[in-house]
């Protein structure tokens, strides 16, 4: 559960609410189900009409995903890579990185040629 997340939209009904609560007196008449009906019959009329259906139902099958925390795995390996590699270079030159990135053949393409940019200079 992402928790930033969720204290953000509670953060958000939090609002709406105490703004209710102080500038009516009758706080029914902010709540009304034709009128939630109308905005969000007209939300998604106005997505469904701006693009594709296949996008539009993408978007809603991912706002599920909000709440569930991501894991983040290949960022970590590949951070522990860089971080590798920093201590090969100090310890034994430039050299020894471009032999250790040789060797390497299924690194992520952009990974690899941003080190091999780092060794041409």
């Amino acid at each position: 559960m992402s928790i930033s997340t969720l204290l953000g939209v509670l953060f958000g009904f939090g609002l709406f609410l105490s703004a209710v609560a102080v500038s009516a007196d009758d706080w029914h008449m902010f709540f009304d189900v034709l009128s939630v009906l109308i905005v969000l019959g007209g939300t998604f009329a106005s997505a469904f009409m701006g693009y594709q259906a296949r996008y539009v139902l993408r978007g809603l099958r991912g706002l599920g995903t909000l709440f569930v925390r991501q894991r983040i795995e290949r960022l970590t390996v590949e951070t522990g890579k860089i971080i590798r590699w920093g201590y090969l270079v100090k310890k034994h030159g430039i050299l020894a990185l471009e032999r250790e990135i040789k060797t390497a053949r299924s690194q992520d393409p952009y990974l690899r040629y941003g080190v091999e940019l780092v060794i041409t200079g």
